[in-house]
Parts: structure tokens; sequence; C-alpha cells
């Protein structure tokens, strides 16, 4: 995961989803419930071309960056969740928050309904996922500090301290990072709670982080060993190219740079045409000048 730039909602946004959300508050006020069938989906799929990258080679899950082509399909998410809230049991205080277990999906169990229905077509409560994160992990997931709310009413969002990171509005290198093997870690409670609740850690992603990971130590490990300054120009521009944006784990990319190369972060070394001078640091005996 990694810090996004959120897209601009056309003009004439409200407008455009407002008989949805007249149709959701209607359904509410006449049933006293609200079920996933009372959503318009449309109401949200329509937009999901705006927050897909250029082309669909540069679309990914938000969530766990991976290649939706070699995985699943990408779908829109509400990040905090619309039909019903549901809760995992609480991260043991004695499991350090570097080694996130598996969840058990058995276990999650609905503590509130209806969830934010006033939030579901809202533009910052959505984010592009794979059908992975969303669909088989965070579902209604939604942790926060303290708990998960059991009961929900309009602006109580802004009382809220979500333990969930958004990509759109939380800088996810700060609460996450990666070992040289591409397995995920967690550095804080927040990375912690994120990493299960999207299934982070799940077989399927190590396996296919493994290979980038391995890949990026490769040309580390070269870039060291590299005697002329044309050589090291080069393997950071391919180093740098595997941490674009729009790379499959770039996050993982770049957690792992940081820890041999020690360029630091408010560089944006893989975001903006760099120069050569970005940062210094000793790796093998040389220096990125």
């Amino acid at each position: 995961m990694i810090r996004l730039r959120r897209p601009v909602p056309p003009s004439d946004f409200d407008a455009l989803v407002q008989d949805a959300r007249e149709k959701v508050r209607r359904t509410l006020d006449e049933a006293g419930e609200l079920k996933e069938k009372d959503f318009p989906c449309n109401g949200w799929r329509r937009f999901k071309r705006a927050f897909e990258g250029p082309s669909t080679r540069d679309t990914k899950c938000m969530y766990c960056e991976g290649d939706p082509r070699a995985c699943a399909s990408l779908e829109m998410d509400h990040y905090r969740p619309k039909t019903a809230l549901t809760e995992l049991p609480p991260l043991a205080a004695s499991v350090p928050r570097c080694v996130v277990a598996p969840a058990d999906r058995g276990t999650a169990r609905e503590v509130a309904r209806p969830g934010y229905w006033w939030l579901a077509y809202t533009w910052e409560n959505w984010v592009l996922t794979c059908e992975r994160c969303n669909g088989h992990y965070k579902g209604n997931l939604f942790p926060c500090a303290g708990g998960t709310p059991r009961r929900v009413t309009q602006g109580c969002e802004a009382r809220e301290s979500p333990l969930l990171l958004n990509p759109f509005d939380d800088d996810p290198e700060e609460h996450l990072s990666f070992d040289d093997e591409g397995y995920i870690l967690a550095k804080t409670t927040r990375g912690a709670e994120t990493i299960r609740t999207c299934g982070l850690h799940r077989d399927v992603l190590q396996r296919a982080r493994f290979f980038v990971a391995a890949h990026v130590g490769e040309l580390i490990d070269a870039y060291g060993e590299a005697v002329t300054q044309r050589e090291r120009d080069e393997l950071l521009a391919r180093i740098r190219a595997l941490g674009a944006s729009e790379r499959p784990f770039a996050g993982m990319v770049r957690s792992i740079v940081w820890g041999y190369l020690g360029m630091p972060s408010d560089v944006h070394f893989f975001d903006v045409e760099p120069r050569v001078d970005v940062a210094r640091s000793s790796v093998g005996g040389s220096q990125i000048p």
C-alpha cells in the first residue's frame, strides 16, 4: 500500500448520485432497515474509471497493490461499510505487532446494522480494490480505536479513529514495512489491523511479492558493486521503475530500497524525475551521488 492522491470528482457529482441517495434514505424510512440490494450499485460503478490508472496495465488494488490480471477483478469498495459492521476478535496483546496471524473469517461477528449508509454515495468513501481484499477479507470489517462502533449515526465518523489505513488519507509507510523476502510487517497497531482486515499477509500475495523483492535485492547488490557512474545511474533507473506508483507492490519495493539505501522517503525519489544527487548513503562501499 502506498499513499495516493484521490481523484477529483466531476463537478456535477452530487446531482448524478442524488436519486440513489434519496432511494436509500426512503427505503430506510419506510422499512427501518437496509439490505445490500437496496443500494443501487451503478451509483458507484459508473465512477470506477476515475479511480483507475491511465491504462489497464497501470491499475491495481489500492490495498494489496497486486496486479488484478493475475489474481482477481477490481471493484469499488466502501472504506466505511454501508450495509453492516462486523468485527474480528481483538489482537492478542502478547503478539508482536510485526507478527499478525491470518484472520479466521469465521470468527467475525456482526455488531451493527445498518452501517454508514449515508456515505454509500460519497466520493471520499470509495477505494478501488481487488475482489480478494474486499470480498474475501475486508467485507464489512471496520476496526476503530476502542472497538468497532455498535451503532452509527450521521456525523459520528468525525469522532472516530479508524484503525484501517486509507491510502488516500494516510501514509502507509508510517505503519507498514517489508523484509527482503516480501513478508509484510506492521510498525503500528493500525498497520497490524490493516494487514489482517485486508488479508495482506495471505500466501498468494507473499509468493508474488517474493519474486519482486528478490529482483530488487539483485539490483541493490549490483548497485553496490557498480564501478562506473553510468552503471550506478542505470541501476538506479531500474530500481526507480520498480517502485513507480503504478507498479505492483510499489510500497514493498520502496520499503526495501529505503532499508538498504537509506533514501529519505520525503525526497519522493520514485515519483519525481530525480536528480542524481537525490540522496546519499553507503552501500557496499559505494554511495548514491
